[in-house]
């Protein structure tokens, strides 16, 4: 985001506009508006404050800059007064000169016409030659306003404005007039048969002196001033001045010429601008250094030849030219597919290894090897020496290196290849590619580059090298750029669920399951367990209970199982859902914040059939609703399953954004790990679709919204993604628990265990966690629960009923 003040313009403008260009912008942060209206203010006092007392909101940089407006305007009022002239003075002649004045600068030149006696014939209506050589025609000033009357049915090109038609204009053919008789028109103008040849002087055509007389006679009209002498015009004859008259140029094309190009050919620019480039290779890391290798080219020793540090061979400067040819590949591999604008992605023998993905980019100053490529290399990062200051990319963000490392890099094959040696910069950023080649290395090889056959060919001292592109490479990074943004895109706390078959009458709990299928941190057993069925009539309903039980406590237990079923739920029909006197999840948003409809997203047939799956799952399961006209909607996004399986999330990033954090702690998870230990007896339970139990908000469920093919559903129980799901979810089990934890119970979020500190005593404390359950209407889903176990995994710590201190499995 960019908006500069203007010259001239008041801070109660610039402000205004300003702040019109923030709103187009959704969810800008405070600091990229502080930091582009720091870049786009002028100097004064209003910045000289913003610099020495840096805001810390844009209320407050609004609030400030109040008071800086009404000092501006009165100051401005006071001028006003103190240069109105006085009563009775003369005010007209003034306004005129100024007008005038004003225009003569704007066009360079008197905002007047030549009139004239008679005028020469034209080959083509004055419209159609307007049109072709508005590049040279001098345009008058534009008006300073529309005339009400003027007939809206006529319109001039001339002076762009209504009232009179093109080829009536008369100062339209004043203007070609002079442009005719100064020898412009060449390709337009009437030669008569028995006349001869007109001779004319060509003057300049766009600054005219003052003063300037036409005297008409026979076949010649001299331009009568004594501002060019007799040899000049003589020098100047045929030759017709340029635009700015700093010299003669040559004679416009013949109609016959001109090809599409236009009859002015190129038009004169406007001014040029200018490029910036930097990097560790143009000419160092401090400021002064590189300020001193931008003036080498401005440097010219008259007496001294340019010194050379090397003599170039003879081998160096051989001729490089490319042909159909260069299109075709090796054997086994597919030719160039045109027309294409794939960038130049191939595969480089870097120190040693052969590194493929990697990008040559005429672009880049530097040479870029990204950290993961660095550790597949097997390289030492402990020697990386240090580079000071970051780089910078096409956003002009700083890009922070973790350090410099030389490696040799060898391009082409045997016998034709080339050797050089590469200071790259490690990066630790996602990248499709593994490595950068920039313009420093391509010029150190005198590589030359044809981007339409993906070929690189540089000279070699057995001949010219080459380095062809992979196409397909190149595509293939360019998708995987377009899935890390959809991944980057997705919320980082959805997490997926378990599929498995779904009834015809009754939803499964793992249908619904938003959780991964294999999480490091989640609790389970790490020793051998059993399947148990709890009802005879429907076996498929098992538990998983240790091997290690006697007897009697493993008749006990499943006894004390079967009794309990009331808690376990093995349908979605059998969840109730936590009270709402309970607690319910709020979204807070900021009212403030706009809502956000997002562009909709379209999928494949593969992809919108997965999200209709999904979506009747939720409906059956009575999690989500169907809305309209909401004002906020989210687009859901599909991420691949270990299993080959879509998992469906909904991208509820521009919603939390809105949303302030909950500042509620999570538990310490040493302190959790700590307790858990030393216990002969553990349960391992985990809550059936834990965030779907909790009820959302009426007031905030439409704010939920996403898009499903044809229509838009809302949640109605809490969703995974939202933000502060896990501290109201974290409240809940505390409140559930609260009586228990830190005596029988862990519980972090959805990770719940109970433990005994001796074996006979386990089924009481899970008597009295299934009775808090019970009473929370809390189900637990027994496919993902195990009881009764001596060791298992917590918060990816492995512990065991003997075994101190805890084995930490994290990677």
């Amino acid at each position: 985001m960019q908006v500069n003040q203007k010259e001239g313009e008041s801070l109660r403008d610039y402000m205004q506009r300003f702040n019109k260009a923030t709103l187009d912008i959704d969810n800008v942060p405070d600091t990229i508006c502080l930091s582009a209206l720091l870049h786009g203010l002028k100097r004064g006092r209003f910045l000289d404050d913003l610099l020495e007392n840096p805001p810390k909101t844009w209320n407050e940089v609004n609030d400030r800059s109040a008071s800086f407006i009404l000092s501006e305007d009165f100051q401005s009022s006071k001028r006003r007064a103190d240069d109105k002239p006085s009563r009775g003075q003369e005010q007209q002649p003034r306004r005129e000169e100024k007008k005038k004045q004003k225009v003569g600068e704007q066009w360079g030149k008197p905002a007047e016409f030549p009139k004239y006696a008679s005028y020469i014939p034209l080959t083509l209506p004055r419209s159609q030659i307007l049109a072709q050589i508005q590049h040279w025609v001098r345009r008058p000033p534009p008006p300073l306003h529309d005339s009400p009357r003027a007939d809206k049915s006529k319109h001039c090109d001339y002076h762009r404005v209504y009232g009179h038609n093109t080829e009536d204009c008369q100062h339209l053919k004043d203007e070609l007039e002079f442009l005719a008789r100064n020898g412009k028109l060449e390709g337009y103008v009437q030669k008569p048969h028995a006349q001869q040849p007109t001779q004319t002087h060509f003057v300049q055509a766009y600054d005219r002196p003052q003063g300037q007389r036409y005297q008409h006679g026979g076949t010649q009209d001299a331009y009568q001033d004594n501002q060019y002498s007799s040899e000049q015009s003589r020098a100047y004859r045929g030759r017709p001045f340029n635009r700015r008259g700093q010299g003669p140029r040559t004679t416009a094309p013949n109609q016959k010429d001109r090809k599409g190009v236009g009859y002015a050919g190129i038009p004169p620019p406007y001014g040029t601008i200018n490029m910036i480039s930097g990097g560790v290779h143009s000419g160092g890391q401090s400021a002064r250094a590189r300020k001193a290798y931008a003036r080498q080219v401005m440097t010219v020793n008259k007496n001294k030849p340019l010194k050379r540090p090397f003599e170039e061979a003879e081998w160096e400067n051989t001729p490089i030219t490319f042909s159909p040819a260069d299109y075709k590949r090796a054997e086994g591999e597919p030719d160039i597919m045109m027309p294409h604008a794939d960038p130049f992605v191939t595969t480089v023998h870097i120190g040693n290894h052969n590194v493929n993905k990697v990008f040559i980019d005429t672009g880049s100053s530097p040479d870029i090897l990204y950290c993961g490529c660095f550790q597949k290399m097997q390289l030492n990062p402990s020697s990386l020496p240090k580079h000071e200051g970051p780089i910078y990319g096409f956003d002009n963000q700083p890009v922070p290196v973790e350090g410099v490392i030389t490696l040799p890099i060898y391009v082409g094959s045997e016998p034709r290849f080339r050797m050089a040696s590469v200071t790259f910069l490690v990066v630790k950023m996602e990248s499709a590619f593994n490595a950068i080649l920039g313009r420093a290395t391509l010029c150190e090889l005198k590589a030359v580059i044809s981007q339409p056959h993906l070929c690189i060919k540089f000279p070699t001292p057995q001949g010219v090298g080459v380095l062809k592109g992979n196409q397909k490479m190149a595509r293939a990074c360019y998708q995987d750029t377009f899935k890390k943004v959809e991944l980057a895109a997705a919320p980082t706390s959805v997490e997926g669920w378990k599929p498995t078959q779904l009834g015809q009458q009754t939803m499964s709990i793992s249908d619904i399951e938003h959780r991964p299928d294999s999480v490091e941190q989640k609790a389970e057993p790490v020793e051998p367990v059993e399947m148990v069925p709890l009802n005879p009539d429907v076996p498929e309903r098992t538990v998983k209970i240790g091997t290690k039980l006697t007897k009697e406590k493993r008749a006990e237990l499943i006894e004390f199982l079967r009794t309990n079923q009331d808690v376990l739920a093995w349908t979605t029909d059998e969840m109730p859902g936590i009270p709402a006197e309970l607690t319910v999840h709020k979204l807070s948003t900021d009212p403030t914040r706009r809502p956000v409809v997002q562009k909709r997203r379209l999928f494949g047939p593969e992809k919108q059939a997965a999200i209709d799956e999904e979506i009747q799952k939720l409906l059956q399961a009575g999690f989500i609703r169907r809305v309209e006209y909401s004002e906020w909607v989210s687009n859901p996004v599909l991420v691949k399953k270990p299993n080959g399986k879509w998992r469906m999330c909904i991208n509820f990033t521009n919603l939390n954004d809105a949303c302030p954090k909950d500042p509620h702690p999570l538990p310490n998870v040493e302190k959790l790990v700590e307790r858990a230990a030393g216990h002969e007896r553990m349960s391992f339970l985990d809550a059936s679709s834990g965030y779907h139990q909790v009820q959302l908000l009426l007031d905030d469920q439409e704010k939920t919204a996403f898009y499903a093919g044809d229509a838009i559903y809302c949640y109605v129980m809490m969703p995974f993604g939202l933000k502060n799901a896990g501290a109201t979810y974290q409240k809940l089990v505390q409140i559930i628990f609260k009586l228990q934890i830190g005596r029988n119970i862990e519980v972090y979020v959805d990770d719940m265990i109970v433990t005994s500190v001796r074996a006979e005593d386990h089924i009481d404390d899970l008597d009295e966690t299934f009775q808090n359950l019970r009473r929370a209407q809390m189900k637990l889903n027994p496919l993902k629960c195990t009881f009764a176990v001596e060791s298992g995994k917590f918060l990816g710590y492995t512990r065991a009923s003997v075994t101190l201190p805890l084995e930490c499995t994290e990677s």
